[in-house]
């Protein structure tokens, strides 16, 4: 079992379009023999984090590099958080992966998607993982439980999101 031996740092994020999610960040971990960032993205509905907002001052809200804002959340609200379902994991190793070693480790994806500028999506639905290959850059890799493949593709970026 994947253990971090890591307190998280929980924050809500506002989209520019005004959703909201919810994240467990861990910051570069050890894990096994390798070196990530992980972040565990929580299941919570509009409303619930929409009442962790409410109860904040506006000093507790600072803009992303990616435009969104991000939340401090309240020791109350951190503690319901706790209690939280994480529905999707999104691995993001130190090293850079290249093709060759993507392949090795996972496989023929099922499909790729070109989505431009050196990045392309590996689909691999029955192993419930989606990997974001960037030719410029490191790879994410995005786990979800089988039941959630087809929300893992919905929710996926179309473009490589600045880190938060």
């Amino acid at each position: 079992m994947l253990s971090l031996h890591k307190i998280a740092e929980v924050n809500v994020f506002e989209d520019k379009q005004g959703k909201l999610s919810i994240e467990a960040f861990f910051s570069r971990s050890k894990i096994g023999m390798f070196d990530a960032t992980v972040i565990a993205d929580l299941d919570a509905k509009q409303l619930e984090l929409k009442s962790f907002v409410s109860m904040l001052k506006s000093s507790d809200r600072k803009g992303t590099p990616s435009g969104n804002w991000k939340y401090e959340l309240s020791e109350d609200s951190l503690q319901k958080a706790n209690d939280m379902r994480v529905w999707r994991l999104v691995y993001m190793p130190s090293a850079n992966y290249d093709e060759a070693t993507i392949q090795k480790q996972f496989g023929t994806p099922e499909n790729k998607e070109d989505l431009g500028s050196g990045l392309i999506y590996w689909y691999y639905p029955e192993k419930s993982l989606v990997i974001l290959e960037d030719k410029e850059g490191r790879e994410i890799f995005y786990y979800v439980a089988s039941n959630e493949y087809e929300r893992l593709l919905a929710a996926l970026p179309k473009e490589k999101k600045e880190d938060e």
